[in-house]
């Protein structure tokens, strides 16, 4: 239990330094006008070069980021919920079994704590992102 709460401890100080550090150094917006002449050459690789050339390019940047994360958060909600699955399986299946019931315990306590976590990730994000997207069209 207590390697439980010093790990959710670690984990809600490493998610409020990640939310921190970037509006202490403020640089949530301000890196993307350096990253121009660098982007346009990946752009027209990927037949997005009209990309830089749109009104609001940071914006742009930031929804296609922002898909990116929320696609991938996605995706690690579904694995996390698969594993609540199979963990409930195998828990049904242990057929009182000691050694399996606490495995598919801890597979399940586990899976629910990360998919918590993915949770707050995903909240964190659409957070962030629509902060930075009310900041770049003031």
């Amino acid at each position: 239990m207590r390697t439980f709460f010093l790990t959710l401890s670690a984990t809600i100080l490493t998610c409020a330094s990640l939310t921190v550090i970037p509006v202490i150094t403020n640089a949530a917006v301000a890196p993307l006008d350096s990253m121009y002449q660098w982007l346009d050459p990946v752009g027209r690789v990927y037949n997005q070069g009209n990309l830089l050339e749109t009104e609001n390019t940071q914006q742009e940047l930031i929804r296609r980021v922002a898909s990116v994360i929320r696609a991938a958060l996605t995706l690690l909600g579904i694995i996390f919920v698969v594993l609540i699955v199979y963990a409930g399986a195998r828990w049904m299946t242990a057929r009182g079994n000691e050694d399996l019931v606490q495995t598919a315990r801890d597979t399940l306590q586990n899976a629910g704590i990360g998919l918590v976590i993915i949770i707050a990730s995903y909240a964190l994000t659409a957070t962030i992102i629509s902060l930075l997207l009310r900041e770049t069209t003031s």
